[in-house]
């Protein structure tokens, strides 16, 4: 064990010179009392790292034989150092003072179940010069958790509360700035970033992790740490977008609850869709990993995710608002009254607008609105075809999944296995084997999801299975198939995996929500009349305008 008490911990890939400009740096401006790990994480640039760090004696070089990632490798560091305190930075940073090390030092004597990150100076490199750029301060970061591109990234808060302008150290719901400090035993305890996949999010999961646990995060305002700050196209390596989704995945599997998983997953779903299949059969490759890792979550964590999330809409306003979302809701409502429509379908047609009315109906506790919805729905169950097709979109599974949802939230009264009894049949007739399109609008997806929500109604009010073995079987087959094929252009992965999970008997069926249906629109920036009528239009804003303010 080294008698010091303070390990900088620097991971890096193909950084050149910046790694020992970061050496001497931490070795200029600090007393000796430090030890110093650095990291090759399979660095591919021909540059001779190992000769330039054995320069200094008192620096420890490791190097990855194989790429691990910025998360294993930061994890590997921790495991590595002799200090009881580490502090974790990226391989293009300055320091400026010799009193940083011992105030890192102090905090964490202090608070041992806390995550600490630092005031952050920005660094260009322009035309050859290292340049400090006039940056605002920064008092940490939040966690978006609203807007799909940037869905569980951090971003920087740049407004300090009032409350705590006196004070040096401050609470901040995420850590940012590539400058952490943490003890080895509190890290290690919240399983790192175990789980996380080459690099993204790591701030997010640990910073997570340590509030649900009953720690904490602050921020040191008198530590100040320059970083070189770079556009993503002059970063020194590439980044894979389907393992990003997969960590972003990953943390709402973990830490997130159901009540907004699905949500979360819908917007991944609609603004990755070329990455979101990939990322998902990563996260079923993975599932026993996971499965260890939530079990291990549930018996440490004090605190529920409504905590956290508090914490973090203190700092962070949500990207869209309507002023008045009574009067928006009212006129939606109006808009639908007074128009027609002849696709009876779930997505498009009247099965998601009957959906919309029956949750204004019961917002606005308004009767006549009740009554509208039973006659929408009654007149499109009567305008059904016996040459109806059975696809999700436009079709009897999507409407039959309409019904059961009604059901379910007691918007409708009835034993849906009478009431779906025909719907039960026809989608039996179909063979899961001949189904060549997979996905959820007008393929076997769309038939697994209405599997699953009724199986769900069949497993809560333990009532006689519809569905025989064999087609369960069949399905299950099926999917199987797909799985193995690892059929990325397929959207109903999602669906696939939850019905393994049930057949197989690992996991319940999820209750099912209109966000396993589509991705309901926000309405920034979107006129409302521009929007047709459905649930991808307005009856999809309406929806999630109720399900926001209840």
């Amino acid at each position: 064990m080294s008698n010091k008490i303070l390990t900088v911990i620097i991971p890096f890939l193909n950084e050149k010179d910046e790694v020992e400009n970061t050496v001497k740096s931490i070795k200029t401006h600090s007393d000796g009392d430090i030890e110093i790990l650095v990291i090759n994480d399979a660095s591919n640039d021909g540059f001779d790292y190992k000769s330039i760090v054995e320069k200094y004696d008192d620096v420890i070089y490791i190097e990855n034989q194989e790429r691990m990632g910025v998360a294993a490798s930061r994890d590997l560091g921790v495991e590595l150092c002799q200090t009881p305190y580490f502090l974790l930075l990226d391989a293009h940073m300055r320091f400026y003072d010799n009193l940083w090390a011992q105030r890192i030092i102090e905090e964490l004597e202090t608070d041992q179940r806390a995550l600490l990150c630092c005031q952050t100076k920005e660094l260009r490199i322009e035309d050859g010069n290292l340049v400090e750029k006039n940056r605002l301060p920064s008092y940490g970061a939040c966690i978006e958790l609203d807007s799909g591109l940037k869905l569980i990234e951090p971003f920087w808060i740049f407004q300090e509360p009032e409350e705590t302008s006196h004070l040096k150290t401050i609470p901040v719901a995420c850590i940012l700035g590539a400058a952490y400090a943490c003890s080895k035993v509190y890290w290690q305890y919240l399983k790192g970033l175990e789980g996380l996949k080459y690099y993204g999010t790591d701030e997010s999961y640990i910073s997570i992790k340590a509030w649900l646990e009953g720690g904490s995060c602050k921020l040191l305002k008198d530590v100040v740490i320059g970083h070189i700050y770079r556009l993503s196209e002059s970063q020194p390596f590439v980044t894979d977008a389907k393992f990003r989704l997969y960590n972003r995945l990953l943390i709402i599997e973990l830490l997130i609850p159901e009540m907004y998983k699905k949500n979360l997953f819908s917007l991944l779903r609609y603004y990755y869709k070329y990455y979101s299949s990939e990322a998902l059969l990563i996260l079923y490759e993975n599932r026993e990993t996971i499965n260890r890792l939530k079990n291990y979550y549930q018996q440490i964590f004090t605190r529920d995710f409504s905590f956290f999330k508090t914490l973090n809409d203190q700092y962070h306003k949500k990207h869209w608002a309507i002023e008045n979302p009574n009067i928006t809701l009212r006129d939606i409502a109006l808009r639908i009254e007074n128009e027609s429509i002849s696709d009876i379908g779930i997505l498009k047609g009247r099965m998601g607008i009957a959906i919309f009315m029956f949750h204004y109906a019961r917002f606005s506790n308004n009767d006549s609105y009740k009554i509208s919805a039973d006659k929408m729905l009654s007149d499109l169950v009567k305008d059904i075809q016996q040459d109806t097709h059975y696809g999700f979109a436009t079709g009897l599974s999507g409407i039959g999944w309409g019904i059961e949802y009604l059901c379910q939230r007691g918007f409708v009264e009835g034993d849906t296995n009478e009431i779906l009894s025909d719907f039960d049949e026809i989608i039996m007739e179909t063979d899961p084997k001949r189904i060549a399109n997979l996905n959820r609008n007008y393929g076997l997806g769309g038939i697994v999801l209405y599997l699953l929500t009724r199986l769900y109604t069949i497993e809560k009010e333990k009532k006689d299975n519809p569905f025989d073995k064999e087609y369960l079987s069949n399905v299950y087959n099926r999917i199987c198939s797909v799985i193995e094929q690892r059929d990325a252009t397929c959207d109903s992965i999602e669906i696939f995996i939850e019905f393994l999970d049930y057949y197989q008997g690992k996991k319940s069926i999820a209750q099912p929500e209109i966000y396993d249906v589509c991705f309901l629109l926000n309405p920034q920036d979107i006129p409302l009349q521009d929007l047709e009528l459905g649930l991808t239009g307005v009856s999809g804003v309406g929806i999630k305008l109720i399900l926001e303010k209840e």
